[in-house]
């Protein structure tokens, strides 16, 4: 959600708007915290951390227990935010990640600043996605009734909705008929491709315990065996998690085939993508920003049935869309990359269709949406 709100920024100044990025973390300048990663990014953009004028305790957060993303900031931010922008008269806010929508939700009370709630995954499916199986897993039948007034409450008082795919429409389209749009994301398309591919598979991971990255180790251990891996961990630093997948990955005899490399900046990304054989990503994702991003370098893509990006491509002709817990299937997919002519047709053909979204056009729906809301 970060680069789709740096991309929408960029691009609809290019379309000759006046657009300010705001972050609500406190004393989190991303440019100063991982200036490899985020850099080339944020070319010719600079967000504004609004958490670096709170004050005293406020300007500090911690993850409340059990929970992966939800901090303390978030219930706080909301309380301190309007005051720092009461002389600021924004149009509208396009606010990203639902928990950043509570802060736009008091905007739009306080300071009478609409707000578009931009809807990547809605609390109550967050709660039983990634916790059922926790220990926060016992308080679900108290927090899911819960969840679902917050996930109301953001929808109804939104100018509009917007949300990355399909997936969660018929959810959110229930809180508020009429009112939620499907918007893609964007891409950065290759002018033209290579003549070959190289000879790995590229897995572009969050290291968490619902992306499963342990599963990566056991498929190639059973591929064939003219096949690499490479994984970079994205945006994420890395943890005891890694320290597990290499263990892994010694135990099951594969760690002379498999790379493991830091955080990855655009730059890397992209060149990373057009030497892949194929993206492998293993869970469900409401999109599937990094699939989008393989297509657009001619880099086909594994990822389960019923992510969002899927609704852009084929089964068969642009990837393979496995169901996500079938093992045999998801190693048949991997397998077929063996031949590098067919991951080259594959890709090629999935280029084409990526080249439809990029984030130019991206930029030009959304101000459209706005124009219809905003009259």
């Amino acid at each position: 959600m970060q680069k789709v709100a740096v991309e929408e920024a960029r691009h609809l100044r290019k379309l000759g708007h006046q657009v300010d990025l705001l972050a609500i973390w406190p004393v989190v300048n991303v440019r100063r915290q991982r200036p490899s990663v985020y850099a080339d990014l944020l070319n010719e953009i600079c967000p504004q951390a609004l958490g670096e004028n709170f004050h005293g305790p406020f300007r500090f957060s911690l993850k409340f227990p059990g929970f992966d993303f939800f901090s303390l900031f978030h219930v706080t931010s909301p309380l301190i935010t309007p005051k720092i922008l009461a002389r600021r008269r924004y149009d509208v806010v396009i606010c990203h990640g639902t928990y950043t929508c509570f802060t736009a939700y008091t905007l739009w009370k306080r300071n009478e600043i609409p707000y578009v709630a931009f809807i990547w995954d809605p609390i109550s499916y967050v709660l039983s996605k990634a916790y059922s199986n926790a220990s926060l897993g016992l308080l679900l039948p108290v927090l899911r009734p819960f969840a679902f007034r917050l996930d109301k409450l953001l929808v109804d008082n939104s100018l509009a909705t917007l949300t990355g795919s399909k997936v969660h429409l018929p959810f959110l389209e229930s809180l508020s008929s009429g009112r939620v749009s499907v918007l893609y994301p964007g891409c950065y398309p290759s002018e033209k491709l290579p003549v070959g591919r190289g000879d790995y598979i590229l897995s572009v991971i969050r290291w968490n315990a619902i992306k499963q990255p342990g599963r990566l180790v056991d498929l190639m251990a059973r591929t064939d065996p003219s096949l690499r891996l490479i994984v970079t961990d994205g945006y994420s630093p890395r943890s005891e998690m890694v320290q597990s997948f290499l263990t892994r990955a010694r135990t099951k005899g594969v760690s002379q085939r498999i790379s493991l490399e830091g955080p990855a900046n655009q730059r890397r990304l992209k060149e990373l993508y057009i030497g892949a054989r194929a993206l492998i990503h293993t869970s469900v994702e409401a999109f599937g920003m990094t699939a989008l991003e393989a297509a657009s370098h001619g880099c086909p893509f594994i990822i389960p049935e019923g992510s969002g990006v899927t609704e852009l491509f084929t089964n068969g002709v642009h990837g393979f869309f496995p169901k996500e817990e079938d093992e045999e299937a998801l190693l048949v997919s991997v397998n077929r990359f063996a031949d590098e002519l067919f991951a080259r047709e594959m890709g090629h053909r999935a280029w084409e269709v990526a080249k439809q979204y990029s984030w130019i056009n991206h930029a030009r729906k959304l101000e459209q949406i706005l124009v219809d809301r905003l009259g």
